[in-house]
């Protein structure tokens, strides 16, 4: 199905109101709030890759991020590299409490995971 596309079985919510699709794009900083959530949206360039965007929940204190956090299984932090540094960098820098962080590949981290990456990373160069 295109964007443009229609439920024909079971009508969803754009299918009661049609519409014309939106593409969006964002630089810097996009903040998402319905009184209840808030999602804030954070692009930055790093070495891994030149436009990556992390998504930080304030509320819960859940960063989403894409391949910058490698735990391949439950509390094993690999080594990290100058994405992990920049990733850590970004979040000082924002001045985010994150507490936990939801990757997109592999398992659930923390900030201390995120730091134990980054010191890894430091003690081998």
């Amino acid at each position: 199905m295109s964007a443009a596309g229609a439920h024909t079985m079971r009508h969803d919510a754009r299918a009661l109101s049609p519409r014309a699709p939106v593409i969006e794009t964002m630089k810097g900083k996009r903040v998402f709030d319905d009184g209840a959530h808030r999602v804030e949206l954070y692009e930055f360039s790093n070495p891994h890759c030149a436009e990556m965007i992390i998504a930080w929940l304030p509320k819960e204190k859940i960063l989403f991020e894409a391949d910058m956090l490698d735990i391949t299984y439950p509390d094993h932090v690999g080594q990290g590299g100058e994405d992990t540094a920049a990733l850590l960098e970004k979040i000082q820098e924002i001045g985010l409490a994150v507490e936990r962080i939801v990757p997109v590949h592999g398992q659930l981290g923390t900030i201390e995971h995120l730091r134990r990456a980054v010191l890894r990373d430091k003690a081998n160069k």
